[in-house]
């Protein structure tokens, strides 16, 4: 910009001066503008950076495998203004003008860069730069200077490298046919301003007309009069862009004259072509512009981290959240600031930090770049190939995209063996002293013919380097047959070498107008792009056209054998003004076809600028027409910049910036006067650019340190799935975790994930992940022993519609290394379709404090289920994985990922994240004694009494007056709690049950009986004394306190649910009491997990109670007065396997005796430790407990059936609900009971809900129960409360199945007696061989 602006400075007054101050003016305007809404956005932002920092200071709760999957800045790579993806006539004009605009400007390109004299110059090092791109696959460098398509009958030639097509054309800059601008297919907004657009090109490019008549250009001359009507030419010949003096170009880049070899086409070795990197390229680089080499583009998409923010009302807000397990804050990232340039200024008007950009421009399937404004000048096979892969990946795109492709009429022939002395072929440096100039080939074309009968013939120079049989296998010939093509072509070869009299050959090249009916499309099957060419109906008149030429001459024509050899492609993104009809508005910017999906129907910020805009063939060389309207589509984009600001948060259009760049007021100094900055070599004027501007894509992105492909199959829903995962591990540099401990986690195990997958069931095309991150060692506090493997993916299908994939491995310690190898290759999966606003927010975490964008998400769920199933990797697809390795980390990578498998599975150390170990006594110092909040609890009434054997229990009542004016039940819930555990009433928490009731209009009871901690008692009990004394005292409690006898509903928890139901099936509490049940993990069948089954087989209780004797309370704490029998119990406890283990007493004692009550993952650190307090472990009824589980449902303690026989009992609507992720108490636990119910009672609705991932009492104290748990307790109290709860399903079914067995009462009499006829005879047959 010093440079820029000195160079303004200096400029000599005159007719440019007004041009230059207004260009000054407008670049002020945009970045004055700029600048404002940075420093408004930096002063209303203080509010929301106080907000996140709350966040980030602030234990934020994690769901049940809502884990975070953010992924890192630092894989992600750079943020610009604009990205330009090409180096042609069409990118780099758009890059110059935007860098010249004050942005920050990235310029990729696929190629390499090419300088003078480093163009191939024999036939091998021509075939060694060439790409042959077929339907079969690609053949050559992915780099090569000469990209050949080849697809049927049809033929392209593209150039690649810095400068696109022009490297390798001719140069020709014929002004655009009026027959072109009249075509009713020719956008009308173009012809304004066009001669202004077009005299910018010129004063850029500098063409000149050809000063010498070679050769070929004279023979032409006499000949021409074999063509029909040929229209007036210019009188001055042919421009071309080529130097014929030794000049310094508008860049003030340095070029020589040109020494007429005609060898254009493949690169000028004599730095004479004006290719656009001497002067578009240059002057964009020396604006500040980014030219990345070797760059090639997958595809772009839009940041769906800026959508998550623009659904949430503030577009492009900093959503990188933190890597740290307990904390899924959103925080700024330090990658958002604006970067500074080499020379110490802002060269940028880069959006405020903290503002993400818009799209995501994809170098590879994990590494991107982010912009505001993407311009797409690749080419016609580039940029369509680009957007066509983005379709796929849910970019909205019109359907005309590939579609209306020109070959501009293109085709090729040759003419050999005439008298004449054509000169058709180019000369090395060898040659020319003995060569005058002006009778040397001269540039590859100089000369052209129009027809009326609208083609154009120009005659071309054939390189030295391509022999002359090379060319004869392209070509057919009159005089070629099948056996006579070898020994002509190779005769034909000698007489060239021998410079025969016959050997001189010169190429036609025809051009004209098409029907633009050709397409490109992407085979699905292998990915490949495939072409078909246009129809062209004027190929007839060309061809014979040269026939008459050759005729004329007498010389021998060859024609191409494909029906179009093309080198001047248009179109497939035509410009139109609507979807319908095209691709992309006339000003370049691409049509959004979603109604209200965008703003005016328009992609913000994408624009295509190259020859693919031209919507129909133009008929002469096309490099001056789309280099013009590449400078109308560039002054759009700078137009939406300038008036496109930042502002709040919000893409706004400021009223009060006007940039118009009009005809000459675009011009810039850069354009006008040489730059004293630039950096030349010395030799041959070529121009060297600064290195910090100038790399290739290896030096511009960190490349990752291990690359890993996996592939996993299973299933999702039922339906077979496939994974193909590329994983470039170690790409975040910041992560100061290292490897200060055998098995700690390591940022190579970290990394961004690419790639596809596979399921019918959501889409019948592959689905594309455009984020995603992995974690092999992902660190919870809350399970130190557990080491998981996270893999958080988005993925997007060609219709648009976004997916979720969360996926995770779990390896627990258990058993030693025995489940190590189903563990660590089984990948647990969820896949859910979410909107595209809410995407990012599923993907990182569902423990955000509540917003608009939480309940959007919350609504998606309820629309879109979420499909579970299990994928696995095989021992062949893991060593491929293994071989199939690449980086310099690989050894490493395997390193730390064994040994942080040994540390699980062998060693069992446990993992804490920044925070010192905590030993048993630190965690007891951490317990939260339980306390009444007065700020979220209303007073609450504790009631103290006695059963009817004495023992003292007491409830807790929390008032809340009745609502309804004729309730048919009483709004009292009772709350029955598991075995010695708090479930209910959790003060140290944000939300629990008895809170959830209140504010629903319930009045809850928390009973403790005499099983909980707080009642103990020297006395022997068994479960059967609380349903015989305890459940029915609360209840006449509660008939007491309320004085009325409504029925009251009850909630219950494991234990508690066992002493509901075998209270009221053993006749304690009368059912006319109860007006509904609903139990978690409980009913009168009582299944238990494999693992628990074996512990309860085993006689491990039976010698538990006899180690403890008479005193059956268990401290759950070490404590220096407990006897020796009871230490040995906890010593014990402790090393009985078990799920998962964890570093705290209570919860190892607990688990040790009873098993995993909780999935560590699901609560809050305050429940874990508050899980044993008191510390006291009643066990006095484990025994009949443990009968009732053996058994698998009610019995009493001496193990009889008095309980099951009187189903009749239990005439309530009821609903179960169990964990989805088993850990204790099995799914057949309310399956079974839902059945037994809907069996004995039809006329109620009797529920069975399944909450995934949680366990057992984590239903309850969850750190997400309230959104996942809660609402299914108030939704079944508020159907019984309604009256909803009678069943008239159930009752049909029942009696269709009555009728069903009543239909032939006489056959099952018949069996019966028949039955029993047959009993009769065998009894008589026994008794008679008896008495023998």
């Amino acid at each position: 910009m010093e440079a820029l602006q000195e160079a303004q400075h200096n400029q000599p007054r005159g007719s440019g001066d007004n041009a230059g101050h207004d260009c000054e003016h407008v670049q002020q305007m945009l970045l004055a503008s700029i600048s404002m809404s940075s420093r408004h956005h930096s002063h209303c932002g203080s509010g929301e950076q106080q907000q996140q920092q709350q966040y980030i200071n602030g234990n934020m709760p994690i769901g049940p495998m809502d884990y975070e999957c953010c992924t890192s800045c630092k894989g992600g790579g750079r943020e610009y203004d604009a990205i330009v993806v090409g180096t042609g006539y069409g990118g780099a004009v758009a890059a110059c003008r935007l860098a010249q605009a004050g942005l920050k400007v990235c310029i990729l390109e696929k190629g390499q860069r090419w300088e003078a004299p480093n163009f191939p110059k024999t036939f091998w090092q021509s075939f060694i730069q060439t790409t042959f791109n077929t339907p079969f696959g690609s053949f050559g460098p992915k780099t090569g200077l000469y990209q050949v398509h080849v697809d049927g009958d049809c033929l392209a030639l593209v150039g690649s490298g810095v400068g696109g097509g022009s490297l390798m054309s001719a140069g020709v800059m014929v002004p655009t046919p009026k027959r072109t601008r009249k075509d009713h297919r020719w956008p009308a907004q173009w012809e304004k301003d066009w001669s202004k657009y077009e005299s910018l090109s010129q004063e850029m490019l500098e063409p000149e007309y050809v000063p010498h008549s070679f050769p070929k250009k004279k023979i032409m001359d006499a000949i021409k009069d074999e063509l029909e009507d040929i229209e007036q030419a210019d009188p001055k010949g042919l421009k071309i862009n080529i130097r014929f003096k030794d000049v310094t170009n508008k860049a003030g880049v340095k070029q020589n004259a040109c020494v007429a070899c005609g060898n254009c086409i493949m690169g000028c070795n004599y730095n004479a072509k004006s290719s656009t990197d001497k002067n578009y390229i240059s002057a964009a680089v020396q604006a500040g512009a980014d030219l990345r080499t070797e760059s090639k583009v997958l595809f772009i998409a839009e940041n769906p981290r800026d959508m998550a923010a623009a659904g949430n009302g503030k577009r492009g807000a900093s959503v990188c959240a933190s890597h740290h397990p307990e904390n899924t804050s959103y925080m700024r990232c330090k990658h958002d600031k604006e970067e500074e340039n080499e020379a110490g200024t802002a060269n940028s008007v880069t959006t405020p930090a903290g503002i993400r950009k818009r799209w995501r421009v994809y170098l590879n399937k994990v590494s991107f770049l982010t912009a505001d404004i993407v311009i797409l000048g690749a080419g016609v096979f580039g940029t369509n190939e680009l957007l066509i892969r983005s379709r796929e990946r849910g970019l909205r795109l019109s359907e005309r995209l590939g579609k209306g492709v020109s070959c501009n009429g293109n085709n090729i022939s040759f003419v050999s063996g005439s008298p004449a002395p054509l000169v058709g072929q180019g000369i090395d440096s060898s040659s020319f002293a003995a060569t005058p100039k002006p009778q040397r080939p001269g540039p590859s074309i100089c000369n052209s013919y129009t027809s009326s009968a609208g083609y154009t013939i120009q005659a071309g120079t054939f390189p030295h380097n391509l022999p002359y049989y090379f060319i004869r296998l392209w070509t057919f010939g009159s005089i070629i047959g099948l056996y006579s093509f070898v020994p002509s072509a190779i005769w034909d070869q000698l007489k060239v070498w021998a410079r025969a009299r016959f050997s001189t050959f010169m190429v036609l090249n025809m051009i004209g107008y098409d029907e633009s009916d050709g397409e490109i499309t992407l085979d699905k099957s292998t990915g490949r792009l495939r072409f078909v060419a246009p129809h062209d109906s004027n190929m007839v008149k060309k061809i014979s056209a040269c026939h008459r030429l050759a005729k004329r001459i007498r010389a021998q024509l060859y024609v191409s054998r494909f029906r179009s050899a093309a080198a001047h492609l248009l179109g497939g993104c035509g410009a139109a003004q609507d979807p319908e009809h095209g691709v992309a508005n006339p000003d370049g910017q691409v049509f959004d076809p979603v109604p209200g999906s965008s703003c005016d129907g328009l992609h913000p910020g994408l624009f295509v600028c190259d020859g693919s805009l031209l919507p129909c063939a133009v008929g002469v060389n096309p490099s001056a027409t789309i280099t013009i309207v590449a400078e109308k589509v560039a002054a759009a984009a700078v137009q939406y910049a300038a008036r496109t600001l930042v502002k709040g948060g919000d893409l706004q259009v400021a009223s009060n910036c006007r940039c118009g760049f009009d005809g000459e007021n675009f011009q810039l100094a850069s354009t006008r006067q040489v730059s004293r900055h630039l950096l030349m070599s010395g030799e041959n004027g070529r121009i060297s650019l600064p290195q910090a501007k100038y790399s290739t894509l290896e030096n511009f992105l960190h490349p990752a340190p291990v690359i890993v492909r996996e592939t996993l199959r299973g299933q999702i829903a039922g339906l077979p799935c496939e994974l193909n995962v590329e994983m470039h591990m170690g790409l975040d540099t910041e992560d100061h975790i290292c490897s200060r401990n055998f098995g700690d986690s390591h940022r190579i195990l970290k990394g961004r994930v690419g790639g596809t997958m596979h399921v019918p069931l959501l889409d019948k095309d592959v689905l594309h992940i455009i984020d995603g991150s992995v974690d092999m060692c992902w660190i919870d506090n809350r399970t130190p022993y557990t080491q998981y493997m996270h893999y958080g993916l988005l993925l997007a299908s060609a219709s648009g519609a976004r997916y979720v994939f969360r996926g995770k491995k779990e390896m627990h310690p258990f058993l030693g290394f025995a489940f190590a190898w189903p563990e660590s290759t089984t990948l647990l999966v969820k896949v859910q379709q979410v909107c595209p606003q809410t995407a990012t927010y599923d993907l990182q975490t569902s423990a955000a404090p509540a917003t608009a964008l939480q309940a959007e998400a919350d609504v998606q769920k309820q629309r879109h289920p979420v499909l579970e199933g299990t994928l696995r990797v095989t021992l062949f697809e893991l060593l491929k994985s293994l071989v199939t390795l690449q980086g310099s980390g690989r050894l490493g990578f395997v390193r730390f990922l064994l040994e942080t498998l040994a540390r699980t599975y062998l060693l069992r150390i446990p993992r804490v994240l920044d925070q010192p170990t905590q030993s048993a006594t630190s965690c007891k110092a951490l317990r939260v004694m339980p306390h009444t909040d007065t700020d979220s609890y209303v007073c609450h009434v504790l009631h103290e009494f006695s059963t009817d054997d004495g023992v003292r229990v007491s409830a807790r009542q929390w008032i809340c007056p009745e609502r309804s004016e004729n309730p048919t039940s009483s709004n009292v819930v009772l709350l029955l709690n598991g075995h010695s555990t708090e479930c209910y009433w959790l003060p140290t928490e944000p939300s629990d049950v008895v809170r959830t009731l209140l504010h629903s209009g319930y009045e809850p009871w928390l009973f403790n009986s005499r099983l909980h901690p707080l009642h103990t008692t020297d006395r022997k009990f068994n479960l059967d004394h609380i349903a015989m004394y305890d459940i029915p005292a609360v209840v006449r409690k509660i008939e007491q306190v309320r004085g009325n006898e409504l029925p009251i509903h009850v909630v219950a928890h494991c234990v508690g649910g066992l002493n509901i139901h075998m209270a009221i099936l053993g006749g304690h509490v009368h059912v006319s009491k109860i007006a509904s049940l609903l139990c978690t993990n409980s009913s009168m069948f009582f299944q238990v997990t494999r693992l628990a089954m074996v512990k309860l087989m085993l006689p491990l209780m039976p010698i538990s109670m006899a180690i403890l004797g008479k005193n059956t309370a268990l401290r759950t704490y070490c404590n220096s007065e407990d006897s020796l029998r009871h230490q040995l119990l906890r010593v014990i406890a402790k090393i009985v396997p078990r799920s998962e283990s964890c570093t705290h007493d209570a919860c190892n004692t607990f688990s040790g005796i009873f098993g995993n009550t909780f999935w560590h993952a699901n609560v809050t650190p305050s429940v874990h430790y508050n899980y044993g307090t008191p510390n006291i472990f009643p066990m006095s009824a484990m025994p009949h407990l443990r009968n009732i589980l053996l058994k698998g449902h009610l019995i009493d303690e001496a193990g009889q059936e008095i309980y099951m026989e009187n189903p009749e009992r239990l005439a309530v609507p009821t609903t179960y609900i169990n964990g989805g992720k088993e850990l204790l108490v099995t799914q057949k636990t309310g399956k079974s009971a839902v059945e037994f119910m809907t069996r004995h009672h039809p006329q109620f609705l009797h529920n069975h809900k399944i909450i995934l991932d949680y366990g057992h009492s984590d239903l309850l104290t969850g750190e997400t129960s309230s959104r996942h748990v809660f609402p299914l307790i108030l939704e079944h109290l508020d159907r019984v409360r309604a009256g909803r709860h009678f069943s008239q399903r159930n009752l049909k079914a029942m009696r269709v199945l009555q009728e069903w067995e009543q239909e032939n009462p006489r056959d099952n009499f018949f069996w019966k007696l028949f039955a029993i006829g047959i009993l009769i005879v065998l009894f008589q047959v026994i008794v008679l061989n008896i008495r023998k």
